[in-house]
């Protein structure tokens, strides 16, 4: 904890919440105060008397801003309707930062970029679908689609905002053809990230025998990538006694290996496997109880 210098006049005093802030150790009832956009204050009892402005947030929690890790918020594509404006249920919730799931692919990123990132309030990352047309659509199958080289490219030239490579929905309904070869999505995210040195994201579904989850998770995707949505119902997550298979275990396990504990299965937004540049300082305030859901 740390007080204001007696010179600096905050701009706002949040008084009497409880502060949550896991990288400085504080979990517990304290004022703070913010000067030019910035933390210059967290502490018990900080006084009032030279703050602009006083707002009492009593009986409410107040964090850093909380990152959405799995959002689709491309509400200009034009191709697909999954995706909500990145304002909305984000800093109502103490939402800070969202990071968009592969929406857009490398064909469209460019128009993501100028239409919905640069006009935001909020902080957007993203992740390239792997996919040229993006999310949404029977596109998603077309193995021609999946060109890791463009993909890279794409995540190179907009490094600032892009965290990563995104395959999802492939060839789950019918039988592998010469056409839609088991692997093709996950085999050309997986080239992409190479290319451009990011994570890849996977939304999968398992396909026996041709596509079985563990090889997914142990032996297709490497350290540092993310298979997200993992509680979903098609994935053999415990065996019939109630316990968790243990190459879920082996896949959480850090080693120099690609065969071998290498992904990171992730309970529907991919949490703690993201390495997000800090954003600048910000505080929310949220009712007690109330937290953002990725």
């Amino acid at each position: 904890m740390f007080a204001a210098p007696g010179d600096v006049r905050p701009d706002l005093l949040l008084k009497g919440g409880h502060v949550i802030d896991p990288r400085n150790g504080i979990d517990r009832p304290a004022d703070v105060a913010i000067a030019d956009g910035r933390i210059v204050g967290v502490g018990p009892d900080l006084p009032t008397t030279n703050a602009a402005a006083v707002l009492d947030v009593s009986g409410r929690y107040v964090t850093p801003g909380l990152i959405d890790m799995h959002a689709h918020v491309f509400h200009t594509h034009r191709r697909s309707s999954l995706s909500l404006h990145p304002h909305v249920n984000t800093f109502s919730s103490g939402v800070t930062t969202v990071v968009d799931a592969g929406t857009s692919g490398w064909r469209d990123f460019a128009d993501f970029k100028a239409e919905v990132i640069d006009k935001a309030k909020i902080r957007v990352l993203a992740y390239v679908n792997i996919v040229g047309r993006g999310m949404g659509g029977e596109w998603e199958h077309d193995v021609r689609e999946m060109r890791p080289k463009p993909a890279a490219a794409v995540a190179e030239e907009y490094a600032d905002v892009v965290v990563g490579i995104k395959t999802a929905h492939y060839w789950t309904r019918q039988p592998f053809d010469a056409e839609h070869p088991p692997w093709a999505a996950v085999d050309a995210a997986v080239a992409a990230g190479e290319l451009c040195g990011l994570p890849v994201m996977v939304d999968f579904f398992p396909v026996l025998p041709q596509r079985p989850y563990p090889q997914l998770i142990l032996e297709k995707l490497r350290p540092g990538d993310i298979h997200t949505h993992v509680f979903a119902q098609q994935f053999p997550i415990v065996d019939e006694q109630g316990a968790v298979y243990d190459y879920l275990f082996q896949a959480r396990r850090p080693t120099g290996r690609r065969a071998s504990g290498s992904a990171t299965p992730c309970p529907q937004s991919g949490r703690g496997s993201y390495r997000i540049p800090s954003a600048p300082t910000c505080t929310s305030a949220t009712s007690t109880g109330r937290w953002s859901t990725c």
